[in-house]
């Protein structure tokens, strides 16, 4: 579990000299309580530093009589499981109503283990969980998120954003930051949820200047000088902090005004000069001494500092008031303001880096003596002392590991020299790991290379609470690694032999990392066309991930299984199994998990292929609306699968759309979905008579005679269909001979369907039509039974004049009636007319998006008014088009102009 410090989620005290501004007295003490709900959603004070964001809002909060759960953040927040047990232990301090679900959900999903792979934990999940117990509290609460603008984490802002989407009437949020944070702060504006601290209402006014520099330094300012400090302040609450330190001795106050400057970087650099000069050696030293620490106690101060008096001095320094914080109310953790912070320390390393160093390992050591793990890597790190960092995270790894903290085990890997983590296997090895699942391919190999030449590390010194991954468990995971980094690469050799008997350095005991070697070793079977083999590993991992009722692990193994049935030409077990594990998922809490967005996608695929193109398109909606907060794996083929929609169903227009944004935001990253982005490539220009141009596209992935795996068949299909188009029929057969020989050793049912009917096609070009009849009997035995339709419909008149005579010949009448009737009379796929029905089909909301369309606004702009994303409302114009029987919003609008649609 993620270790917590008690003082990021109290509410700071308060210093005694501090002075609240006329404006934020104004501003902030508006109704926030009506009707026994919260006025608004959201409260966000935002300005620069030094400006007092956080001492206005606890004086703000202090007079109010609301409860108050405050979470203090930092840079070592940017980690998901972090950041929401913070929040949930802030909210649940202050009632003990929060916590129970939504604490259990956090502690079970927060082992990354329950998604390897496929991203991380579902954290939509447990918000809405903790939604859902905010809902039960007869008290308001206000949730205060003090120094956002630590956060960079996508991820994070997206669960903030909905978590302020679906916020109780009892519930509000506080965000204190100094940049605007991207949580669709234009949603809540525009909703009237939002009231906004800016700058200029946290400047001080001349009256609060006078009274601040009164109890500060007992001196009254003339109304002149008042003036002028007001002005080259600019009511900067930092400036005036060290102005009101720097004046102390000096009788010239107004000459020290004048020398004050409108630039705050140069009001600091004098101001502190000022300050650091009338403090005597000792106060001076203890300063620059302990400016290393972002937060401090006594004795860890006597530690660095290397005396016994730190708590008198924090005492002191409290007194006179020299920029010291006070951080819990027994008062044993501070810290400096951070511009003061930042002063010192860089005055520290410019005064002795060799001193600055020892400072940050000191406190390392005092950290670790505590087991503060987390804190005292950040100080070695800091100090540049990457040896003992590498040291103390190679004993604690899988404490962090397990603990829930992979952003952040990632990010001090990431800071560490590779040579260093190459010196420790354990080390190379969960590094290697996480930059799979983090789709960084090109750094893995590297360190898999360094671990397969360490000697094995074994042991369980530092952390008796957790097992410690064997050397046999290492080698396992680095050979899955290794297999899995070969397979997406597209080397066979290499998938093949690292993935042979990987399944033997776990089978011996229910190991944590079992599943994840019966995932490579399911691909490698699959791979050599073991089909029942690789399906029993499937199932053997989804049982692990069944028994562990895991549900996010059993989707990302449901996609896997689902695709290999795809490939394997059984839509009807595709089928059953992405609706036996949605309702699993469903049964656990998980029905709208991102992650469920890829089986949905499958579900539309399956349904597509039978020409179900209703209910595709209505799975295919579902899936894009959950994959919104997907990893990128499941996004890519969510949009895939749309895009084999949108060519079946000749909606180029939009096809050409997913396409640009699949190649710029996967294209290069997986060796197969490049390949899987040039078939769909290849062939929207061939539907558009461009033969030569989809022939070039294909060129660079054809280096083989035949494919490569699974993955590789779609490619030489193309290739065949491309030959076909331009009459290369000599080109053709050399590839479908190749194919047919790959499919007599390994190949997939789907890549046998389609080179017998391809094969078909050729014949019948040739002028053999009984050749083209023989060949058909294959493709139609296995297209039957699983109802194929599409396969034969997307292929053109072609296939029709040979249904034609299928039928003729009696071959598989009952089949072959079928596709004649979704070919239609003339030979073409039936595509229903415009009509008036069609377009009053259209939802309320396509029609408010038609209009907006209408008007003139881009994908981008209707999005904005509407608060949806843009790929949102690319899926809505999809449907749309598709409903009314066009093919762009040229002819949609005019279409609706005619039918009267738009008119109010």
């Amino acid at each position: 579990m993620v270790t917590l410090m008690r003082t990021k989620y109290r509410i700071p005290p308060l210093s005694p000299h501090l002075i609240r501004g006329e404006r934020i007295r104004a501003h902030m003490e508006r109704d926030l309580w009506s009707g026994g709900a919260f006025a608004r959603r959201l409260t966000l004070i935002s300005a620069p530093v030094g400006y007092g964001k956080t001492t206005a809002a606890v004086q703000w909060l202090g007079e109010c009589h609301w409860r108050v759960a405050w979470v203090t953040l930092d840079s070592g927040d940017n980690d998901s499981g972090v950041f929401w047990s913070y929040v949930l232990r802030a909210l649940s301090e202050v009632d003990d109503g929060v916590g129970g679900a939504s604490a259990s959900y956090l502690a079970a999903g927060s082992s990354q283990l329950a998604s390897m792979n496929e991203g991380s934990f579902d954290y939509r999940r447990f918000v809405r969980r903790l939604i859902n117990e905010l809902y039960q509290l007869e008290a308001p609460v206000i949730l205060v998120l003090d120094d956002y603008h630590s956060i960079e984490e996508r991820e994070i802002h997206n669960g903030v954003s909905y978590f302020l989407e679906h916020l109780p009437p009892t519930t509000h949020v506080v965000l204190i930051t100094r940049a605007d944070p991207p949580v669709n702060l234009g949603r809540v504006r525009g909703r009237g949820d939002l009231l906004e601290v800016r700058e200029q209402d946290l400047r001080l006014g001349c009256s609060s200047i006078r009274e601040f520099i009164r109890r500060t330094t007992g001196r009254q300012l003339s109304s002149d000088d008042l003036q002028r400090l007001a002005r080259r302040t600019r009511g900067w609450v930092a400036g005036l902090q060290i102005f009101a330190a720097s004046v102390q001795g000096h009788q010239d106050v107004s000459g020290m005004i004048d020398n004050l400057t409108r630039d705050n970087r140069y009001i600091l650099e004098y101001l502190m000069d000022e300050v650091l000069e009338q403090q005597p050696c000792e106060v001076r030293d203890f300063l620059l001494w302990t400016s290393p620490l972002d937060r401090f106690t006594a004795s860890l101060c006597d530690r660095v500092v290397q005396r016994d008096s730190a708590r008198e001095m924090i005492m002191r320094l409290h007194r006179e008031n020299l920029f010291i914080l006070q951080m819990d109310e027994a008062g044993r953790w501070h810290r400096y303001h951070p511009l003061f912070a930042r002063l010192l320390r860089n005055q520290m390393k410019g005064k002795s880096r060799e001193e600055y160093i020892r400072i940050l390992c000191a406190a390392a050591a005092w950290y670790e003596e505590r087991e503060l793990i987390p804190e005292a890597l950040e100080a070695l790190i800091s100090a540049g002392e990457y040896a003992d960092a590498a040291d103390l995270l190679e004993r604690w790894i899988e404490q962090i590991w397990h603990g829930g903290q992979s952003g952040r085990l990632i990010a001090w890997l990431d800071a560490l020299p590779a040579a260093r983590i190459k010196e420790h296997r354990r080390l190379a090895v969960f590094y290697s790991f996480l930059l799979l699942i983090n789709l960084r391919p090109a750094e893995i190999r590297p360190f898999l290379d360094a671990a397969d030449m360490s000697d094995g590390e074994a042991g369980s010194d530092g952390q008796a609470s957790l097992p410690r991954m064997t050397g046999e468990e290492m080698d396992g995971m680095a050979r899955a690694v290794r297999a899995h980094l070969a397979g997406i690469e597209g080397d066979e050799e290499e998938f093949l032999s690292s993935a042979r008997g990987v399944m033997k350095y776990f089978e011996k005991r229910r190991s944590a990392w079992r599943p994840f070697a019966a995932l490579i070793a399911a691909d490698a079977r699959e791979w050599v066309g073991d089909e029942s083999a690789s399906e029993r590993m499937w199932r053997m991992a989804l049982e692990d991930g069944r028994s562990g009722k895991d549900p996010l692990f059993c989707l990302g193994v449901a996609h896997r299984l689902g695709m290999m049935k795809l490939r394997t030409a059984r839509l009807k077990d595709a089928l059953d199994i992405c609706r036996e594990q949605l309702r699993f998922a469903g049964d656990m809490g998980f029905a709208d998990a991102p992650r469920a967005a890829a089986l949905w996608s499958i579900r539309g695929e399956a349904r597509r292929e039978q020409n179900e193109l209703e209910k595709a398109a209505a799975h295919l909606q579902r899936a894009a609306s959950l994959s919104e907060d997907a990893v990128i794996s499941v996004r890519a083929w969510v949009q895939l699968y749309r895009l084999r929609f949108m060519l079946s169903t000749g909606e180029y227009a939009g096809a050409e759309e997913v396409l640009q944004h699949l190649e710029r935001e996967v294209y290069g990253l997986v060796a197969f979905m490049d390949g899987q982005i040039a078939v769909c490539r290849a062939k929207l220009e061939l539907r558009r008579g461009n033969c030569s141009r989809a022939e070039r596209l294909l060129e660079p992935h054809l280096d083989a005679e035949e494919p490569l795996g699974p993955w590789y068949d779609d490619i030489h299909l193309m290739g065949a269909r491309v030959h076909l188009a331009r009459g290369a029929m000599d080109e053709a057969r050399q590839i479908l001979d190749s194919m047919s020989h790959y499919c007599e050793k390994r190949g997939s049912r789907r890549a046998k369907m389609e080179t017998a009917l391809l094969y078909s096609i050729l014949s019948q070009a040739e002028g053999d039509v009984g050749g083209a009849l023989r060949h058909l009997k294959p493709a139609m035995h296995i297209a039957e039974p699983e109802g194929y339709v599409r396969l034969f419909l997307d292929e053109g008149e072609a296939v029709y004049d040979l249904l034609l005579r299928a039928r003729r010949q009696g071959v598989s009448i009952s089949h072959v009636d079928g596709l004649l009737a979704a070919f239609g009379d003339e030979g073409k796929p039936a595509v229903a007319a415009p009509s008036g029905d069609a377009v009053e089909n259209l939802s309320a909301r396509e029609i408010e998006i038609l209009r907006l369309v209408a008007a003139g606004f881009s994908n981008r702009e209707v999005g904005e008014r509407l608060y949806i994303s843009e790929n949102t409302v690319k899926w809505h114009t999809s449907n749309i088009y598709s409903k009314m029987g066009v093919s762009n919003r040229t002819e949609a609008v005019n279409l609706a102009r005619e039918t009267g649609l738009l008119q109010e």
